[in-house]
């Protein structure tokens, strides 16, 4: 009888008090909520950018931040291709298209900033300013430029693979 009661007291103990991993989660998550949008962004950026010169699995990570630094700025732009995007998305396109097995995710980030960069120089456009919109769309060019030739090749190789 006493050893089913102190099973019991145990029981109601663990589901009454939660374990430390859930406390932690859910201090992180008040701290996240409490830390301005565009603090978080800038830090997601800053770590990602130190993680993309290192190792593989920091690539990786590195990667995984700045996407969700892409996705925190379009939500806060409400727009998936505002000019303000173009930081987090110059950095995620530099990062994503090391890893030879990115390649096909890269023209989708290459994509996504091209769309950007076109904005950007359409607001030039509207000022009269030609000279900075056509610097904005050569660097656009030449930044996805290897996204969308190593995108080709692969696509071009795999047709002459085919039986």
């Amino acid at each position: 009888e006493r050893a089913r009661k102190a099973i019991l007291a145990a029981r109601l103990l663990e589901e009454e008090w939660p374990d430390e991993e859930e406390m932690r989660k859910a201090r992180a998550r008040e701290r996240e909520s409490k830390t301005p949008v565009t603090e978080r962004i800038w830090a997601l950026r800053n770590v990602a950018s130190s993680l993309a010169i290192g190792t593989p699995g920091e690539m990786s990570r590195a990667r995984q931040l700045l996407e969700q630094a892409v996705l925190l700025k379009q939500d806060m732009c409400e727009s998936k291709d505002h000019p303000a995007i173009f930081p987090e998305a110059l950095l995620l396109l530099k990062v994503i298209r090391g890893p030879s097995e990115w390649k096909e995710d890269a023209s989708g980030v290459a994509s996504l900033f091209l769309r950007i960069s076109m904005n950007i120089g359409d607001g030039y456009e509207r000022l009269e300013d030609h000279c900075s919109a056509c610097i904005v769309l050569e660097m656009a060019l030449k930044e996805t430029e290897d996204a969308f030739v190593s995108l080709r090749n692969s696509a071009t190789l795999r047709c002459v693979k085919r039986p």
